[in-house]
């Protein structure tokens, strides 16, 4: 079977999706261990919105993601808190996603 390929929008979504679903599973055992969440969505808010997106600087911050997703020698704490990074950095450079 051969599946259509999936547009960048549609990526991004499944990216997003991921993303808030590993925020919940880390959340969901801290909370377990009694351990404090990160403040993800406190550094996101404070994260300053521009009217204007830089091509460039989007497509770079992107591109740090995926090399950050890609990584195998980090634990997973470290993975989360990196890919936490990189999205914020993204949402900075190419607007909320």
């Amino acid at each position: 079977m051969i599946e259509r390929q999936r547009s960048q929008g549609e990526i991004m979504q499944e990216r997003q999706l991921a993303a808030e679903a590993n925020d919940r599973k880390y959340e969901r055992r801290s909370a377990e261990q009694g351990l404090q969440p990160p403040a993800l969505h406190a550094q996101q808010a404070a994260a300053p919105a521009t009217s204007q997106v830089h091509p460039y600087q989007c497509r770079k911050a992107r591109e740090e993601m995926d090399l950050a997703a890609s990584l195998r020698t980090l634990t997973p704490a470290q993975k989360h808190m990196r890919m936490n990074e990189e999205r914020v950095k993204v949402a900075a450079a190419c607007g909320a996603m």
